[in-house]
């Protein structure tokens, strides 16, 4: 499996990549994500192979292995936003459970399941009925026939070990007669038309957003500079005054990329900017033209509040391990730069560069060097030049836990050093906020607000205080959590429980008669146990033991209101008194509110 992946990855860094970077573009990533897709296929046939050879291990006879339940998957996925809020519920309860009929736990012994069945027997065998109503008669039918299914599959190791994995789907896959190892696809025995239309309008809407998306590329960026230092550092002659804070300056970009062919891309990219009271701004277009898989070279034309200028740009690689980029901006007096970069794959986790820059504020050589080895990151870079030279050691290190990104990095150089700390929260599927607090020398303490939505990012960098102060660093790292609290609360938590309503609506609405169905066989269940449950309660009776008066499954409110997603249970669970005891199977009822006990009608909750 991982020489498949290791394949794939080459193939897909080969075609999309044009020089590895630290961050990448949105250009790179659409040419991935539609590469790799390209290699479901291959994917699933892999996973169809393990499963296949996982059945025929011999542990699997007699060992299961439940799946994930519905419970620890939804806690899995604590505290995250995400578009699937654990809708499986639903469907799930639309799927017969073999456990829950034969009413054993997932680990009965072979024993254990035989003795449930045979007593379930006795109870719907169509023959016992044979003298009822011919609607009666079907329902006991219908119900044996599930008891005898359940058992079937149970009582086999082999369809047990398909079940306890892959759950009643598993169990709906045509097997191949040939050997599994021959086989190379898991096809399923039918589709409805209503499930072929879904996947194929699902399948539509998909492709035509990864259309819209490749065609536009749009990429932006809003960042809001914020001086709020009179919060904690102010002249006592303005003690009572409300301290300032101020928009110390303002930067939007915005960016399109529009593909023309496989290897012409139409360049669109503009900004504004406004700093201590003067504001500037330029819009440039361009084209890129892709010369094979590894060179590449783009023109672009444009101007703004400074004049006009020219701007070239090439890349090519010399081998695997070797790649290079030229710049060259040519326009009035003092905006002229040329820039040309060798970088090296030193090995699979490192990567060194060589810069030479001529003509901006850091002209001069630059070596550099990157190493990161997840979750770990370390930099080093030297920057020979005129009128500065400087030296740079970063080390920074991530950590991820339960959809959260912790950060920390500890920078040293020759201007300063600072320390890092922040963390890094998925919101939903598209939108991600951080918040990054910095505290050194000379720069002091700031703290960096972060939204990132899509290719669109919105910056807030804050600062606090020009010196390290306690109160600056404290409120700067409390404020952010206290404000991600209140909004969560306010405003995240309602979407997402509204979401979440909508899509079980939706998803009940779509499994409506599967629920009516499931409803009628409970209630076609409960009608045969009668006679069964009026042996158990006279025998209860006799010797004062356990009768239950009333019992409910369901939602149940606090005045005990019934609706149409309540049913009444009293008759099956008196079934299952034996010598007093009321004998519940785990997970065999999960809200169940029982109303009277021995005689007495008291009331309990199990």
């Amino acid at each position: 499996m991982r020489s498949k992946i290791s394949m794939i990855t080459d193939m897909c860094w080969e075609k999309c990549i044009d020089k590895p970077q630290a961050r990448m573009d949105s250009k790179t990533e659409t040419c991935l994500t539609n590469c790799v897709s390209r290699f479901i296929d291959v994917s699933l046939l892999i996973t169809n192979r393990l499963i296949f050879t996982r059945l025929k291990e011999h542990n699997l006879k007699n060992t299961t292995e439940p799946t994930l339940g519905y419970a620890e998957s939804c806690e899995a996925s604590e505290g995250e936003f995400t578009d699937s809020n654990c809708n499986d519920e639903l469907v799930d309860a639309t799927q017969d459970d073999y456990y829950q009929i034969l009413n054993v736990e997932r680990t009965a012994t072979v024993e254990e399941i035989t003795n449930a069945y045979r007593y379930l027997s006795r109870i719907y065998h169509p023959d016992k009925h044979s003298s009822k109503e011919k609607s009666d008669i079907a329902d006991a039918e219908l119900l044996f026939s599930k008891t005898k299914r359940a058992y079937e599959i149970l009582t086999d190791p082999q369809k047990r070990a398909i079940y306890d994995t892959i759950g009643v789907k598993g169990l709906e896959l045509e097997l191949p007669e040939s050997s599994y190892a021959n086989s190379t696809a898991l096809i399923p025995r039918y589709r409805t038309a209503q499930e072929i239309r879904e996947e194929y309008e699902r399948q539509v809407r998909e492709r035509e957003e990864r259309y819209i998306e490749r065609k536009t590329n749009p990429k932006g960026n809003m960042t809001v500079n914020i001086n709020a230092t009179e919060i904690f550092n102010r002249y006592e002659d303005e003690f009572f005054n409300p301290p300032m804070v101020e928009l110390s300056a303002f930067h939007f970009q915005q960016s399109v990329d529009t593909p023309l062919t496989n290897t012409d891309t139409l360049l669109l990219h503009g900004g504004v900017s406004a700093e201590n009271g003067r504001g500037k701004g330029s819009i440039h277009t361009g084209f890129k033209k892709t010369l094979g898989q590894q060179t590449w070279g783009a023109v672009e034309v444009g101007g703004g509040t400074e004049g006009m200028e020219v701007d070239i740009k090439a890349g090519t690689q010399f081998g695997r391990y070797y790649w290079s980029t030229f710049q060259g901006v040519i326009g009035g007096e003092g905006r002229n730069m040329f820039v040309v970069q060798l970088s090296n794959q030193i090995t699979a986790n490192s990567i060194g560069s060589l810069t030479w820059r001529v003509g901006s504020n850091l002209s001069g050589l630059q070596c550099s060097y990157m190493r990161e080895v997840t979750p770990n990151r370390f930099v080093a870079s030297l920057h020979l030049g005129i009128p500065h030279s400087f030296a740079l050691l970063s080390y920074s290190r991530k950590v991820e836990t339960r959809g959260e990104k912790y950060k920390g990095a500890v920078k040293a150089g020759t201007f300063g050093a600072f320390v890092e700390y922040g963390v890094e929260k998925k919101i939903s599927d598209l939108s991600v906020v951080s918040a990054t607090m910095v505290v050194g020398l000379p720069m002091g303490v700031s703290l960096k607000l972060k939204v990132q939505r899509n290719s669109q990012s919105y910056v807030f960098p804050v600062q606090l205080a020009e010196e390290i102060l306690p109160a600056a660093v404290f409120y700067g790292t409390i404020t952010p959590f206290v404000l991600y609290m209140i909004t969560k609360k306010l405003f995240l938590d309602p979407y997402q429980e509204e979401k979440k309503r909508r899509e079980k609506e939706k998803l009940k609405e779509q499994y409506k008669e599967r629920l009516k169905e499931k409803r009628a066989e409970a209630e076609a269940a409960i009608n045969l146990m009668h006679e069964t449950y009026s042996r158990v309660e006279a025998e209860e009776k006799s010797k004062h033991g356990l009768v239950i008066c009333e019992a409910f499954y369901g939602s149940i409110s606090a005045d005990r209101e019934l609706s149409s997603e309540i049913i009444n249970v009293t008759v099956p669970l008196q079934c299952l008194v034996k010598n007093s005891k009321l004998l519940l199977p785990s997970g065999s009822m999960d809200s169940v509110t029982v109303l009277g006990s021995l005689m007495e009608c008291s009331e309990f909750r199990q």
